[in-house]
């Protein structure tokens, strides 16, 4: 495997992952996942393939996206009437 080091790296890469082909960068990238999303800690397949941790990773945190957009959308409307409005003037965009 090709050895990176950091000036190779995008200036948005976690700091706690090691640049790919290091030594350790397969494991501190699973470390890094985790902390994401602590809930998957408990499955010990989880560690042992991190391409699939990755996998699960990405579809996990693209609904939790598509989540926050949705009810950034929908929040004025469905919440119309309950009086929050009036209550936190800063959801109002005041």
């Amino acid at each position: 495997m090709v050895k990176r080091d950091a000036g190779d790296l995008p200036p948005d890469w976690p700091a706690a992952v090691s640049p790919p082909g290091s030594e350790d960068w397969e494991a501190s990238a699973a470390e890094w996942l985790l902390d994401l999303l602590p809930e998957y800690r408990q499955y010990p397949t989880m560690r042992r393939h991190p391409v699939v941790l990755a996998f699960i990773a990405r579809h996990v945190l693209e609904g939790a996206v598509q989540g926050a957009r949705n009810g950034y959308r929908t929040v004025r409307t469905e919440l119309q009437g309950s009086g929050v409005f009036r209550s936190y003037p800063v959801l109002c965009g005041m």
